[in-house]
């Protein structure tokens, strides 16, 4: 009995502490516009590593933007001469645009799409999954214990 309740217990903190989204703040929401207040260079220089560490994907990432892709939703994008990925946005109480950074999704089949394929969580998920490119193509989905921007 001892032994079991040990378990329950170790794994009710590990969940806890172990299995919650990790974010970063990269902006704000004032006078209802975006404002991007993350150093630009430094997301683009871990990102850009992190993605090819992670799923040897070397998409030389040249610039990262923060888009409302829907009403009160939000998309960190990342765009580089042939690929485009992304990571979900959302807005906390205090108007903070925080990156959810342990989920992506990127691609090269739909980059020259608007968004490319984006980064969606279900209520109550930990991880996202990838919506599929409007063109059918290819759509990578990289998640990581870590931040994907640190």
């Amino acid at each position: 009995m001892k032994k079991a309740l040990f378990l329950f217990l170790f794994f009710s903190i590990y969940l806890n502490v172990f299995s919650q989204r990790k974010t970063t703040q990269i902006g704000v929401i004032e006078n209802g516009k975006v404002i991007f207040i993350a150093n630009k260079g430094t997301l683009l220089t871990n990102y850009n590593k992190n993605l090819l560490s992670q799923s040897n994907i070397d998409a030389r990432f040249n610039n990262v933007n923060i888009v409302e892709y829907e009403k009160g939703k939000y998309l960190l994008i990342f765009s580089g001469p042939n690929h485009k990925s992304a990571l979900a946005v959302f807005a906390d109480e205090n108007q903070k645009l925080m990156a959810e950074t342990t989920t992506s999704c990127t691609t090269s089949d739909c980059s020259q799409e608007t968004y490319g394929c984006l980064v969606k969580y279900e209520p109550g998920a930990e991880i996202g999954y990838c919506s599929p490119c409007a063109n059918g193509g290819k759509c990578t989905k990289t998640t990581s214990n870590e931040s994907l921007l640190d």
